[in-house]
């Protein structure tokens, strides 16, 4: 069983993102907007700017983030791999206790 466990544990490892430096922790934002300006098509017709944001949690307080247009795929990107790290992470933790409860150690 312990085999098994260290199989599973060295499946788990292979699971981190390659690019694992290259992470934001956050959430994304989409929100429509009017500028204000009297000749703009959002305030003459209505139809609101769309942008994206990072919404982050900074000392307890959410911030707004604002990701210009070209960086906005390379920012999906690295929230998903944030994402895709927490969970490996979850799996390992999950993992080791299970091995700690076995008593055997890694070679």
């Amino acid at each position: 069983m312990t085999k098994t466990l260290f199989m599973q544990k060295a499946a788990i490892v292979k699971k981190i993102p390659k690019k694992r430096n290259e992470i934001i922790k956050g959430c994304l934002v989409k929100l429509k907007l009017t500028c204000g300006k009297k000749n703009c098509k959002c305030y003459t017709k209505g139809e609101k700017h769309t942008s994206l944001y990072l919404s982050k949690s900074v000392n307890g307080k959410t911030r707004m983030i604002y990701i210009p247009k070209r960086y906005e795929a390379k920012v999906k990107e690295y929230v998903k791999r944030h994402k895709q790290m927490q969970k490996v992470i979850e799996e390992l933790s999950e993992i080791n206790i299970k091995i700690l409860k076995t008593g055997t150690e890694e070679k």
